[in-house]
């Protein structure tokens, strides 16, 4: 049995490296260039690979696996399809054998929280759960290094649309936390993003709980997408007073609702009280890029949000953090950003960066905004430490808030390394 993976990042490595223990014979393509350390994992796991191209002789391949991140449209992928050489993704690689209970969690925003909340509860009544998918580690990854035990009972994933779109899996519970527009360059429609996220409610369990929120039903109500009926579901904005947050834990209100999502969930899988389950939660650190916060100069308190790439997540941001200072920019998707207005009274001052700080402007100044704002050509200008002094010098703001609403990739290789080299800079005020 032949297996061609196609993309050699970590995903791609991930499945590479699970067939070739598992004795398969398995080679890697790659349309770009491979970096250096998955070379090397690569090599010395004996896997033949090939950087650079798009084509490979599919005459002896018995099944592809394209990584999440390859496009299923690509030419290679469409040459298999006539050939009619099964196409298997990188989480049902890594699933097919998987005997415990299965939680995946979707959304555009929101997912990373809830699945390292979910994580964060199971775990405390099961060390042998993880938590991967999206979130980090590829599923195929956590196999292959055996971190997956048969004991293993609880395994959380957080589940993209690319990686939703081409698998089959069956989860035994479901998060849909959000949607909103990204990804439009991979699906081109939003009805297709949806749909590319559907698919993993439409796969899950006889009599497994969905949570949804009340706009993602009503997207799917709008498209006449029906929800499955051998499910049960709930909305998250109705778990309302069913559980209750103590006070200790302290959450800003965005991570109430998340709370309460993640506690539901664990409740159902497990069939504990939501009341005892949810003071696992007592420990629970705010992920690292999420509304982080860093530290306060003068009375104004630092947060880092670079995982924010879209509008929706800067409006969370602002809703939660108001009388800012607001950095935006980055590589934009081309988003209307006019929806920020309606939190125009919260802004004290915006800071446009990076590549496409003249749309971000434009568009929200052709939309109304007439509040004060600065413009520098890149993230590091604007954090040089004497421009960030005189602006947090002069200014009576609550917040530095970087959420910059834009893809990192004009400077940075991900949102990590941007939102590490923004904590770096702001620790030397």
């Amino acid at each position: 049995m032949r297996y061609l993976v196609i993309g050699g990042a970590r995903s791609g490595v991930g499945a590479s490296i699970y067939l070739k223990k598992r004795n398969f014979d398995v080679v890697l393509v790659e349309s770009k260039t491979i970096k250096p350390q998955y070379k090397e994992v690569l090599s010395s796991n004996l896997i033949p690979f090939y950087e650079n191209t798009s084509s490979y002789p599919l005459d002896e391949i018995d099944w592809i696996v394209p990584s999440p991140g390859v496009p299923l449209d690509i030419p290679l992928i469409l040459q298999a399809r006539q050939q009619q050489i099964p196409i298997l993704s990188e989480v049902d690689l890594a699933l097919q054998n998987y005997p415990g209970k299965l939680i995946t969690v979707t959304g555009t925003n929101g997912k990373s929280t809830v699945s390292a909340m979910i994580y964060h509860i199971l775990n405390k009544l099961d060390s042998s759960t993880l938590l991967g998918g999206n979130f980090e580690i590829p599923p195929t990854e956590l196999f292959w290094e055996e971190r997956v035990k048969q004991n293993t009972k609880y395994l959380v994933l957080e589940i993209s649309s690319y990686q939703s779109e081409s698998s089959s899996f069956n989860a035994d519970a479901a998060v849909f936390t959000s949607f909103s527009e990204d990804h439009l360059k991979r699906h081109k429609t939003m009805f297709n993003y949806f749909m590319a996220k559907w698919k993993m409610i439409e796969n899950l369990k006889p009599k497994a709980l969905l949570l949804l929120s009340q706009h993602v039903l009503d997207f799917a109500n709008e498209n006449n997408i029906k929800l499955p009926s051998h499910i049960e579901y709930k909305i998250i904005e109705e778990l309302g007073s069913s559980i209750l947050v103590p006070k200790e834990l302290s959450f800003s209100p965005i991570d109430t609702v998340n709370a309460k999502t993640s506690t539901a969930i664990c409740s159902f899988i497990t069939g504990k009280d939501p009341c005892d389950l949810i003071k696992n939660l007592t420990n629970f650190k705010t992920l690292e890029h999420r509304l982080e916060y860093i530290r306060t100069y003068k009375n104004i308190k630092i947060i880092n949000d670079s995982k924010s790439t879209n509008c929706d997540t800067v409006l969370t941001a602002i809703n939660n953090y108001p009388r800012s200072i607001l950095m935006l920019g980055g590589e934009c998707k081309k988003e209307d950003f006019s929806p920020l207005l309606k939190f125009q009274d919260s802004i004290d001052l915006i800071i446009f960066f990076g590549q496409d700080r003249s749309y971000l402007k434009d568009n929200l100044i052709s939309s109304g905004y007439s509040g004060k704002y600065l413009e520098f050509s890149t993230l590091k200008d604007a954090l040089i430490v004497d421009n960030l002094k005189r602006i947090l010098d002069n200014s009576t703001s609550s917040y530095l808030l970087f959420s910059p609403g834009c893809a990192s990739f004009d400077e940075f290789e991900n949102f990590e390394r941007r939102g590490k080299f923004f904590k770096e800079e702001v620790s030397k005020l």
